[in-house]
């Protein structure tokens, strides 16, 4: 199975795949089941044998900017946090990760 395009024998096997039971399929093509359930798959979310829809991709940020911002301000500020233990930057007076 080609994990990385989708075509080719889960495209052709998803017009199949639901008018035969799994057994059938296995015996008389010879093919694993991890195949049978990926053409199974796109069989329902393309249709059988349709081209693959063309999904968007998604990036989503767990935390907004606006809150980014003021956590980076939070731990950037002497007041807050107990910089003895931390190396300074001498140019930008900020912490060092090392």
């Amino acid at each position: 199975m080609n994990n990385r395009d989708l075509d080719g024998k889960q495209r052709i096997l998803s017009v199949i795949a639901n008018n035969f039971s799994r057994q059938d399929i296995k015996k008389n093509l010879n093919i694993s089941n991890d195949l049978m359930d990926a053409a199974g798959k796109y069989s329902r979310s393309n249709g059988p044998g349709c081209i693959a829809i063309s999904k968007p991709i998604v990036t989503q940020s767990r935390i907004s900017e606006v809150k980014d911002y003021e956590f980076e301000a939070f731990f950037a500020d002497k007041d807050n946090v107990s910089m003895s233990s931390y190396k300074v930057g001498s140019k930008t007076n900020l912490p060092i990760c090392i």
